[in-house]
């Protein structure tokens, strides 16, 4: 998902980031796992569905497998 520059520090990017790197150093987990990844890329694919085709993405039954959003399309 393309992202701003300024967007990587407001949005909590980096904070982000040194949680992951901090419970990797201490053997832990981190607060955000790789199913809490998956649960918000589908969020964010569901959100650019929706604003293409105008209509709501009811999340829990929309097959987003196939589904490219407009920036990753060439």
């Amino acid at each position: 998902m393309p992202i701003a520059a300024a967007d990587v520090v407001k949005s909590g990017f980096v904070a982000e980031n040194r949680d992951a790197v901090a419970a990797f150093r201490e053997g832990e987990h981190g607060l955000l796992d790789l199913n809490d990844g998956i649960r918000i890329l589908r969020l964010c694919m569901a959100a650019y569905k929706a604003a293409e085709e105008g209509a709501d993405v009811d999340l829990r039954q929309a097959d987003l497998t196939d589904y490219v959003a407009p920036p990753a399309r060439e």
